[in-house]
């Protein structure tokens, strides 16, 4: 994998992202293209997509939060918090024909970074999809569970690091 692999994601990506998930969530999990569109214009710097061979086959999608509040599946972002006191992955998908080879990863790293950044020691996400134990390996820690999605379990989870 090069470097250039890694870049920020826009509106004219949406196509793409939209077949990353579809492939890689069951169908209660999908979101609308506005869901991501408006969490994508708000925070652009929190959008980034891994290429392979000219195709996007990983990308993260990331807000500012606050609390231990979420971004409810699906809905459309129309603002920001004022003080946020975390950054917020509310999507990271990989495409199943590139699970497997440290793309999700490069897109953890990227976000940490967006966290770094804005001062932010504090990472928080939703695990869905059975998806607890990789996010444990990744340094998140379980808070409480919940229902992300009408009759699916989820797990909100956090990580807190050094600046």
């Amino acid at each position: 994998m090069q470097a250039n692999d890694m870049k920020p994601l826009a509106p004219r990506d949406l196509p793409a992202i939209m077949r990353v998930q579809g492939a890689s969530y069951r169908p209660s999990f999908i979101e609308p293209p506005e869901a991501f569109l408006s969490k994508m214009s708000l925070f652009p710097m929190g959008a980034w997509g891994h290429l392979s061979d000219g195709e996007l086959a990983a990308y993260i999608v990331c807000v500012p939060g606050t609390s231990n509040d979420i971004y409810p599946l699906g809905s459309v972002t129309a603002s920001l918090p004022d003080r946020p006191d975390h950054l917020y992955i509310h999507d990271l998908a990989v495409h199943p024909a590139h699970r497997g080879h440290g793309i999700a990863d490069r897109l953890i790293h990227q976000a940490e970074s967006v966290a770094a950044e804005f001062g932010h020691r504090r990472i928080a996400l939703t695990s869905v999809q059975g998806s607890e134990q990789f996010w444990v390996c990744h340094g998140f820690e379980h808070v409480r569970w919940l229902e992300y999605a009408p009759g699916e379990p989820a797990a909100y989870m956090v990580k807190t690091s050094e600046l």
